[in-house]
């Protein structure tokens, strides 16, 4: 009787020991969840923080950066040269074109015929060109000039910014000759040896083109170092009338005319202009919506 008491008591003990090793892993355990979760709702909630700081930041960067816009008079000099840079129609429209086409461009995305296109008329380079020789073209005698390509270069810079990309063309480019003779244009390409420009005369402008682009300057304000013109455009042929040249959207037909209609249909552009370091302003980007 003895022997079956001392054995009902160790099993007793067995369960006691078993029951209180049982009750600590379930109290250390149950510590450590709770210990790991409320440091993870810790780390989550710090984070959190740290993101809304960080946000916090960020817009009173933009804030900052974006400043207060100041309205600009739309017949101002500067604003009107500023517009002429992306609104010139030297003769077919090519410039026009390029930008009435949707999307956003920077001036390092500015195709280089544009950029040369630009400049030659703008500044009226052919003002600065020397005459070189008669040459024999297959159209007959033609006048041939030279231009200095560093001053090209100095030129398109003043436009389009120091850092835009630009290449000289070996390839003729077509264009009006502005500021040497009405109504003629000519071809202007890179020699790399002379490392200037030679502008070869055509004759008379020829050719017709079968759509119109249609531009209407309606803001311009400076914030900070830039300025923003903002412009509605649409395109025209003799059957429709389109949101831009890209002709994916019609918004009219069977009228050539300018119309505040079709400018409040049409698509807007946004020039954007930044500050160089002689206080002028050149082409950055422009994003047509």
């Amino acid at each position: 009787m003895e022997k079956k008491s001392n054995k009902g008591v160790v099993i007793s003990l067995l369960v006691v020991i078993a029951v209180l090793i049982g009750s600590i892993t379930y109290m250390f355990v149950s510590g450590t969840v709770i210990f790991n979760t409320k440091k993870n709702n810790d780390n989550k909630t710090e984070e959190k923080e740290n993101n809304k700081n960080e946000n916090d930041k960020e817009n009173e960067k933009q804030e900052e950066e974006q400043g207060e816009a100041e309205p600009l008079d739309l017949n101002s000099v500067l604003v009107q040269d500023l517009y002429n840079y992306v609104n010139l129609d030297p003769g077919y429209g090519d410039v026009k074109d390029f930008f009435g086409s949707y999307g956003n461009i920077t001036n390092k995305e500015v195709s280089d015929e544009i950029k040369l296109l630009t400049t030659l008329v703008v500044n009226k380079l052919g003002d600065s060109a020397v005459f070189l020789e008669n040459r024999q073209e297959y159209w007959g005698t033609a006048k041939v000039y030279s231009l200095s390509g560093s001053l090209v270069l100095n030129e398109l810079n003043k436009i389009y910014g120091k850092d835009n990309g630009y290449t000289h063309l070996s390839e003729g480019v077509y264009f009006p000759m502005s500021g040497m003779s009405k109504n003629i244009c000519a071809t202007i390409k890179y020699n790399a040896t002379s490392e200037n420009y030679e502008i070869i005369e055509q004759g008379g402008c020829g050719g017709a083109v079968a759509h119109s682009m249609h531009g209407k300057l309606i803001g311009a304000e400076k914030v900070n170092d830039k300025i923003v013109l903002t412009e509605k455009i649409y395109m025209s042929t003799a059957e429709n009338i389109y949101k831009t040249i890209d002709a994916t959207e019609i918004i009219g037909s069977g009228n050539n005319a300018n119309s505040q209609e079709y400018f409040d249909k049409g698509a807007t552009t946004e020039y954007t202009f930044k500050l160089a370091e002689d206080g002028s302003y050149y082409f950055d980007s422009k994003t047509t919506y």
